[in-house]
Order: C-alpha cells, then sequence, then structure tokens
C-alpha cells in the first residue's frame, strides 16, 4: 500500500520541517551562546561585585 503525497502537501511538509530545523539550530546557537559568553559575562560580573563589596563587609 502506498500513501500518495501531492507536491503541495510535500512541500509543505518539508517547509515546517525547515522551519522547525531553522528554530532548533537557533535554540542551540543561543544555549552555546549563553553557556561561554553570558554565562562567563555574568560569573565576572559576580565576582566584581564581591570584590568590591568584600572589602566594606569585612572593615
Amino acid at each position: 500500500m502506498q500513501i500518495h503525497i501531492s507536491d503541495s502537501e510535500s512541500y509543505r511538509m518539508l517547509t515546517v520541517f525547515g522551519y522547525f530545523n531553522i528554530a532548533y539550530g537557533w535554540l542551540c546557537l543561543w544555549q552555546l551562546i549563553y553557556r561561554h559568553v553570558i554565562r562567563d559575562a555574568i560569573m565576572a560580573f559576580a565576582q566584581e561585585c564581591t570584590c568590591q563589596l568584600y572589602p566594606l563587609s569585612a572593615g
């Protein structure tokens, strides 16, 4: 038994699949950027803040 898919249906399926692929790719990219760039920036900022605040609390 063979299921016949018209050209427009297959094109729509491919388009949807393509959009999912692009969205997934962007998600992975953002996750990568977040992990390496944003998290490091937040950690550096937090360290800087604690370094500036520590002498005040200690003194």
